[in-house]
């Protein structure tokens, strides 16, 4: 527990690798978003069905995390139109 917050284990996880990821855009000024859809792609660009449907845990499988994350767009639309 930090300043009377709770953080699961995983959750702090998340949060430095966040701040690493701040971090290595001061260094190497290109978009976040360019490096995290590159990830992205390089992840769905290869796999094999079975590969798809698999889940390295209990969690979903890169599936259906590729289509749960087509449809978010929660946060997009909460900006509303950037123009």
């Amino acid at each position: 527990m930090t300043d009377d917050r709770i953080c699961t284990p995983h959750k702090a996880i998340r949060g430095i690798a966040d701040h690493l990821v701040d971090h290595l855009a001061e260094l190497e000024p290109r978009s976040r978003l360019t490096r995290l859809a590159r990830i992205w792609a390089n992840r769905l660009g290869t796999p094999t069905p079975e590969q798809l449907d698999h889940s390295p845990g209990d969690g979903w499988t890169l599936r259906q995390l590729a289509f749960h994350l087509t449809g978010s767009t929660y946060y997009a639309d909460a900006v509303g139109d950037p123009s």
